[in-house]
């Protein structure tokens, strides 16, 4: 089993390489990023000060490397980035698909989102959801929703008893009157 010690510094060399690649960030930014890291937060029992300590580590051995490999991060790229980012986000993309879009991790496009104080968009997962809570609001039954969704009966029938939401009887066909 690995000790917490070697396990530390295991953690500090991904997020010195996640700076590398994905670039850098301030250190307010970079503390963000970690103190959503449960393993992380674990190993310093929750410490503001340890996680402060750990997060000024991570920047100078990046920055030492960043110098070392001579990565030049031009102002001019990063503003483009950061102008694709807030566009991405303004079409209502999530972080997932963000960070796909930009092949950056997760957590960066978390610590930019957080750091501007913008709400996480919904994932097209929730999307979907609420499109079929609007069609089970307008009183359409299971079948009704899966055809105008192009899915299954059983998708529809699962996500709404998911939901706990009683059946929508079908209506009676004038015909049947």
């Amino acid at each position: 089993m690995i000790n917490s010690t070697t396990r530390l510094k295991t953690i500090i060399i991904e997020y010195k390489n996640i700076l590398l690649n994905d670039g850098m960030v301030t250190h307010d930014e970079l503390k963000k990023m970690m103190s959503v890291d449960e393993e992380l937060c674990t190993l310093c029992n929750y410490s503001e000060g340890a996680l402060d300590k750990i997060g000024r580590v991570i920047l100078r051995q990046a920055n030492k490397n960043k110098n070392r490999r001579k990565v030049i991060l031009d102002k001019s790229h990063i503003n483009e980035v950061l102008e694709e980012r807030i566009k991405l986000y303004q079409q209502g993309m999530s972080d997932v698909e963000i960070a796909k879009q930009q092949d950056v991790c997760l957590t960066t496009i978390y610590a930019w989102r957080e750091t501007r104080r913008l709400k996480p968009n919904p994932t097209i997962s929730e999307k979907i959801s609420d499109m079929r809570m609007r069609y089970y609001e307008q009183g359409l039954t299971d079948r009704e929703i899966a055809e105008i969704m192009e899915t299954s009966y059983n998708a529809i029938r699962s996500w709404r008893q998911r939901n706990k939401l009683p059946v929508n009887k079908a209506k009676e066909n004038e015909h049947d009157k």
